[in-house]
């Protein structure tokens, strides 16, 4: 065999091997993601990171929730999945959604009533809410600071459009109808907006704050006032 079509099988496997495994993070790439985030959250002992990562987790439970309670509302909604293991978002093995439909007489995993709404865009409609929140929750701040207000911003849209990738992707994988994405990705901008600014509101801004912005403040720690004379 000629050294040059030898060159070309082995970069031909290397590419096939590459695709397949691109395609299957892609898959799993929600599980992916939030694993790295608790990782570094332990790593650097971040609560805000911490935080972030117990509010992606805790979409297993709002869309089991959400799942089940349109499943008992919208006809059609309650039929077979085409691809749960594909599908899912999940990495293969137990997840809170798979346990909850066992237990309540669901079916195997073949059977899942859990794929509507989609999860796979929930969870990227509640990381893409989360940032639009924190660029809201620290616009006092970022005012002053147009490179890292820039900066943030630059992400926020950069999230908008891969949701919009993700999202061309679960329809042409046909994991997902249209409307199973629409209303995953509503449902989880909604939560994601909606957990950044309580978590914000209950912590004073601190446990939110991921870009480490200083915060601007009118009082002290004891809750006294700060004043600022005018200088004459």
């Amino acid at each position: 065999m000629s050294t040059p079509k030898i060159i070309i099988e082995r970069f031909s496997a290397l590419s096939e091997f590459t695709a397949k495994g691109f395609l299957y993070n892609l898959n799993y790439l929600p599980d992916t993601i939030l694993g790295g985030i608790v990782l570094f959250a332990l790593l650097l002992q971040s609560a805000p990171l911490g935080l972030l990562g117990l509010s992606l987790f805790s979409l297993e439970f709002v869309h089991a929730g959400l799942s089940s309670g349109l499943a008992e509302t919208i006809p059609g909604v309650k039929e077979a999945s085409k691809d749960v293991a594909r599908c899912s978002g999940h990495f293969p093995g137990i997840s809170y959604e798979r346990a909850t439909a066992t237990l309540l007489g669901e079916g195997t995993l073949r059977t899942l009533s859990v794929g509507f709404p989609s999860y796979y865009m929930m969870f990227f409609g509640a990381l893409f809410g989360y940032m639009l929140a924190m660029a809201e929750t620290y616009q006092p701040e970022l005012e002053g600071m147009p490179q890292k207000r820039a900066a943030i911003y630059a992400g926020v849209i950069i999230m908008g459009m891969l949701s919009v990738l993700f999202l061309i992707y679960r329809l042409v994988t046909a994991c997902d109808t249209l409307v199973s994405v629409l209303i995953g990705a509503i449902a989880g901008l909604a939560y994601g907006y909606g957990i950044e600014m309580l978590i914000a509101a209950l912590s004073g801004r601190t446990q939110t704050n991921l870009m480490n912005v200083p915060l601007i403040r009118d009082r002290t720690t004891d809750g006294k006032p700060i004043y600022v004379c005018k200088k004459e």
